[in-house]
């Protein structure tokens, strides 16, 4: 991530499961997006992340149609909950 231009620590962070954070975050080249990339603040664990708009603009749909989109709207989220190994494909931890 220090290769990424820009990358910063994002203060007060929280993911979307309420727990606090370390966020590293930067914007996109076109400026649109900011991303973030969320860890626990005790063992640095990957939490999930997430892309949230940084400023209003409009895109395309799969469908062909224009959709408008306003600051802050979270745009991409992932939140990890736990992992672990399992035996076989379909198990859970």
């Amino acid at each position: 991530m220090k290769l990424v231009p820009d990358a910063g620590l994002v203060s007060g962070a929280k993911d979307h499961a309420g727990r606090d954070a370390v966020a590293i975050g930067w914007t996109t080249p076109d400026g649109l997006l900011h991303e973030e990339v969320l860890f626990d603040p005790r063992t640095y664990a990957y939490l999930g992340e997430r892309a949230v708009a940084a400023k209003d603009h409009t895109v395309g749909d799969d469908l062909g149609r224009t959709v408008s989109v306003r600051r802050g709207t979270v745009q991409r989220l992932e939140v990890r909950i736990r992992s672990g190994f399992v035996d076989r494909p379909g198990q859970r931890p």
